[in-house]
């Protein structure tokens, strides 16, 4: 192993050491993490919501045909980005069956 790959490894798991300890702190508050990335930059925590105060940001919205959008977001805790995901629904409604027209 040369030089760079060492370095390079020793980052990676300095980021899942930060990502552990952030992920023991989120389940005392009752969040719970469903994946951790490690990816070079920082540790990226996907979680299933977040009850705490932190400031966030929109990171996309997946609109689709029925009215529904389907809202990443993202925020800072401790060194990680959060990120979790949320369904706004929307006022319109899904426009009905034709029925089936028999002609004889």
């Amino acid at each position: 192993m040369n030089q760079s790959q060492h370095i390079q490894i020793n980052g990676m798991a300095n980021q899942l050491a930060q990502a552990a300890a952030v992920t023991l702190r989120l389940a005392e508050a009752g969040i719970e993490v469903k994946a951790a990335l490690a990816n070079g930059r920082q540790p990226l925590l996907i979680v299933d919501g977040l009850p705490i105060d932190l400031p966030r940001s929109v990171k996309r919205r997946q609109p689709n045909e029925w009215g529904t959008v389907t809202v990443i977001e993202a925020a800072q805790y401790h060194g990680c980005q959060l990120e979790w995901m949320h369904d706004i629904v929307g006022t319109r409604t899904r426009p009905a069956q034709a029925e089936a027209v028999t002609h004889g």
